[in-house]
């Protein structure tokens, strides 16, 4: 009997390193944390005539301490703060610089009190701050969401 247990748990441990396998547990604490929040909060991003009011409620939605969208070239189209052109052109030069090291490149992410993550998106730059980092498929639901209420506003 010990000697089965012994080569179950060696067989086991060599199956974890070989085939990387993940037997962690998800996060339950973080997700009732988003589960109380999001039940107390309902953000209906259809009701908003203004760019200014939807970006903030986007804000709110996701969490984030800034959105900040900007053209190729650096200059700044709209901002959660209102101002954030230094941000937008900090934002644009170190993404195209990453993109002409890296041409394959999706997204940065630069963690520097907070984290400031960059995001190319149907020729502009997202530019998004927060305390936590976003996934690519999060930020990319943010641009695409006021991609599609500006979409919708023309």
């Amino acid at each position: 009997m010990g000697f089965f247990s012994k080569a179950r748990r060696a067989l086991k441990g060599i199956a974890e390193k070989v085939l990387y396998v993940d037997d962690t547990s998800p996060p339950l604490a973080q997700i009732n944390a988003l589960e109380d929040y999001l039940g107390r909060y309902e953000f209906d991003l259809r009701e908003f005539a203004e760019l200014s009011e939807f970006m903030g409620a986007l804000k709110k939605k996701h969490m984030v301490d800034s959105i900040c969208v900007a053209s190729s070239n650096g200059s700044l189209i709209a901002s959660t703060n209102g101002e954030d052109l230094v941000q937008a052109l900090t934002g644009t030069a170190l993404f195209n610089y990453v993109q002409s090291e890296l041409p394959k490149s999706e997204a940065l992410l630069v963690k520097s009190n907070g984290w400031y993550m960059v995001l190319p998106f149907r020729n502009k730059i997202f530019i998004i701050k927060s305390l936590d980092a976003l996934s690519t498929p999060e930020m990319k639901a943010i641009a695409r969401d006021l991609e599609d209420f500006v979409a919708k506003k023309q």
